[in-house]
Order: C-alpha cells, then sequence, then structure tokens
C-alpha cells in the first residue's frame, strides 16, 4: 500500500492497493546512487478511482443535502445530486445545526474525514429514534 499524508485536511490518503508484483511495475527503471527505486506521484495518481466511479459506504440526508462516506474515505456533500466543493464549510454548518462539536477528542478542530463520518452517525441515529 502507498498512502499520502494529505497535511491540508490533515488526513492520510490511500494512494494504492495492488500486489507487490503490481507495484514493482510501476517503480522507476533506474535506482538511485544508494539502489534505491522511486515511485513518481504521477503515475500513482492516475491510478486513484475518481470520486465518482467510488461505490458509497454510508450517507445520511438533512435538510436537502445528503452526506456520503466513499470507498476510499473521503467525504461528499451534495445538494440536489450535485457536489459541493469544498464539502468542508457546509459539514461545519450542518454540525453546529445539530449541536455537535466542530472538535475532536484532543480539541483540534476535525478534518473533513472525521466531521463527514461523525455527522452521517448522528443523522442515522436521530432517524432511528
Amino acid at each position: 500500500m502507498v498512502f499520502f499524508l494529505n497535511t491540508e485536511e490533515m488526513q492520510v490518503d490511500t494512494l494504492l492497493d495492488k500486489s507487490t508484483e503490481e507495484t514493482k511495475l510501476l517503480f522507476s527503471s533506474n535506482p538511485t546512487k544508494d539502489n534505491k527505486l522511486n515511485l513518481s506521484l504521477g503515475k500513482l495518481r492516475d491510478i486513484v478511482r475518481p470520486i465518482s466511479e467510488q461505490s458509497v459506504l454510508d450517507q445520511a440526508t438533512h435538510q436537502g443535502y445528503t452526506v456520503q462516506e466513499l470507498e476510499s474515505g473521503s467525504i461528499q456533500v451534495l445538494q440536489n445530486n450535485k457536489p459541493i466543493l469544498p464539502a468542508k464549510p457546509t459539514l461545519r454548518s450542518l454540525s453546529t445545526a445539530l449541536g455537535l462539536s466542530l472538535l475532536n477528542s484532543n480539541g483540534n478542530p476535525m478534518n473533513t474525514r472525521q466531521l463527514g463520518s461523525l455527522l452521517i452517525k448522528q443523522l442515522k441515529e436521530s432517524e432511528q429514534r
């Protein structure tokens, strides 16, 4: 597996989930002076499936907004079936309206994935009541 640390959202993105044999084919053919092989980020970006092709693992609807958690862990917010980008401001507004904290257990602001997952969980729980 190859991960990417997204410092803007403070989350870890999975860029590649393939077997060792498949991954070896992506490495550069010329080792460095210390016999290290490089894996170009450009090659990995082409492999990652676009959001439109990812399946939805979980979702909830509130006030005309649909919050979806995708198979990559990304959170998508839709209004009238159209994505809202960026999603985080809308997630913050919805969370505040529901009385949810925007801070994680360490007292830091939640990232998009944390906030989206919490919001989906809360909305589903409130539907069951």
